[in-house]
């Protein structure tokens, strides 16, 4: 079993949010391979991924695609800014994908998996909602600092447990919704006390519950991911 784990490096928030990937994952019992999303950019895609059964991508995305590199606005955006939309979707057919990109459960997951043909996609993990670090008016590089610590912390150990021990989709939602409140729950421990107002940390905490709540699994959710 191979897993390819694609993240969008050129951007600086998911390249500091996936430092985690920067150490390889030796210790996790199957072959994963790191690769910068941006350089697939103008590749011949399904020849690139075609030996690989698990794809987990880190990437900015959209209720329909995920993108190779910071999204530009709408009117601005063309085909080559897009890694996987409606239109090319069966470069995921027979694998199993976990999307930490925004939206991507709403539209491009449930397509994915359910496309009138044969050869749909295995299973997909994704969030129907956005992957918010943001607080509007009240953000500043202390908050978005500490959104990219929580997310750090949730995303890398969701990433090393689901693959050393081969969990379901349905378990992986699991241990994404787990692991948020654990971190919610224990700053303390893991060094990353905040020093906001009270009401700023609501807030993240109700951010990180949205997110955590919008994690879907779809396809076949029972089987391991790295069967």
């Amino acid at each position: 079993m191979s897993v390819l784990i694609l993240r969008n490096k050129k951007d600086k928030d998911i390249k500091k949010i996936t430092r985690f990937l920067d150490e390889e994952l030796r210790d996790v019992g199957v072959d994963v391979k790191v690769k910068n999303l941006y350089h697939l950019k103008g590749k011949d895609i399904p020849e690139y991924i075609k030996d690989y059964q698990v794809i987990i991508v880190f990437t900015h995305g959209s209720d329909t695609e995920l993108f190779y590199s910071t999204p530009r606005p709408s009117d601005l955006m063309t085909a080559p800014d897009i890694f996987v939309d409606l239109s090319n979707a069966m470069i995921f057919d027979n694998k199993k994908i976990i999307s930490f990109a925004c939206s991507s459960a709403k539209k491009l997951g449930p397509y994915c998996v359910d496309k009138e043909e044969d050869g749909n996609c295995i299973s997909f993990v994704g969030f129907t909602k956005d992957i918010s670090y943001n607080l509007g008016t009240k953000s500043s590089s202390q908050t978005t600092g500490f959104f990219y610590k929580l997310y750090a912390k949730i995303f890398s150990e969701v990433v090393h447990i689901s693959l050393k021990n081969n969990l379901s989709p349905k378990s992986i939602t699991r241990l994404y919704e787990y692991k948020t409140n654990e971190v919610l729950m224990r700053f303390d421990e893991y060094g990353i006390i905040p020093e906001f107002d009270i009401r700023l940390l609501s807030e993240i905490n109700t951010i990180l519950d949205e997110t955590k709540d919008s994690i879907e699994a779809l396809g076949d959710t029972i089987s391991g991911i790295c069967v």
